[in-house]
């Protein structure tokens, strides 16, 4: 975690924790774990999150979709090498 100042992992810590607790469900696909994501936390909230995390770990594909129906869902993914190291990092989620 050395691309993150003292500062900016603490307010990522703060952030993860933040939409981590908001998922609601789980959608694994091939390469990519699909999150939905509950009211609890914000857009922007979620989007600074994904820039800090890209700045730590740049060989993941994140995107946020904001559906029609309103949910707002968060992907995280790239290969079945990168599914395999979310399922670590994330074990509070991806179980």
């Amino acid at each position: 975690m050395t691309a993150l100042s003292r500062d900016e992992r603490l307010r990522y810590d703060w952030l993860r924790s933040r939409v981590l607790g908001a998922v609601e469900s789980v959608t694994p696909t091939a390469q990519s774990f699909q999150l939905r994501l509950g009211s609890g936390v914000t857009a922007q909230d979620v989007a600074e999150w994904m820039a800090l995390e890209h700045r730590c770990c740049p060989f993941l594909t994140t995107t946020i979709t904001i559906r029609p129906d309103g949910t707002r869902w968060v992907e995280l993914g790239g290969s079945a090498a990168i599914k395999a190291f979310l399922r670590e990092e994330f074990t509070t989620v991806l179980r």
